[in-house]
């Protein structure tokens, strides 16, 4: 007889949409790109996969019409870093687990993030992609528990994920993994300048 496989963890879908940007002249999260937000194409790439979005916002931003379930604001009390957004929406999942990414990634490959959702092992605190030789923990499965584990290490002075993963059980989603589901590397694309746009632009196109 067979032995019962394990029910399929539900997800939530975190998304960090507190960074802003000078050189966009805005909130990341409300530049407008092919029609949309930015944090509109994120959302409805973690849709395909998750039970709820949830978008981490900084305690003075403007929200209104974010097409998320709920918006989470981070702890104004600490230094500002991406590990303080991760802290507050993992603290706040309604699920046993998340997908954590960035705001300004908005060609994530949904099959890609199922392969992290399949890799976080019952034994394992994340499931972190590989890419240019690094981990990254911004395109990552985490157990919503990590969220107490990054609190301590925020409190204790740590301000970098890639560092704070050290804390952790991790099992990496290897580079030639993420290369074959993602040949292009488009969800390993943050926007950081209008000129990001056009290149995403141009590559997009030499696809199609």
């Amino acid at each position: 007889m067979l032995a019962a496989q394990p029910k399929p963890l539900r997800f939530t879908g975190i998304i960090l949409a507190g960074g802003s940007s000078t050189r966009f002249g805005a909130a990341k999260a409300d530049v407008v790109w092919r029609g949309a937000s930015l944090l509109s194409h994120v959302a409805a790439r973690l849709r395909q996969c998750c039970r709820e979005v949830v978008a981490v916002a900084r305690d003075e931003q403007a929200t209104d019409g974010w097409p998320v379930d709920r918006v989470v604001r981070d702890d104004p009390g600490m230094e500002a870093s991406p590990l303080r957004g991760m802290v507050a929406g993992l603290s706040a999942c309604r699920h046993p687990a998340a997908l954590v990414v960035a705001c300004d990634t908005p060609c994530l490959v949904p099959a890609l993030l199922a392969k992290l959702q399949e890799g976080l092992a019952a034994d394992m605190d994340a499931c972190v992609a590989e890419w240019d030789g690094r981990p990254q923990p911004l395109v990552a499965a985490y157990r919503a528990r990590v969220g107490e584990i990054f609190h301590r290490a925020l409190s204790a002075g740590e301000r970098s994920p890639r560092r704070a993963l050290y804390l952790l059980k991790v099992v990496m989603l290897s580079e030639s993994e993420c290369l074959h589901l993602d040949p292009q590397g488009l969800s390993f694309r943050n926007l950081n300048e209008p000129e990001d746009l056009e290149r995403l632009e141009e590559l997009l196109g030499a696809s199609s």
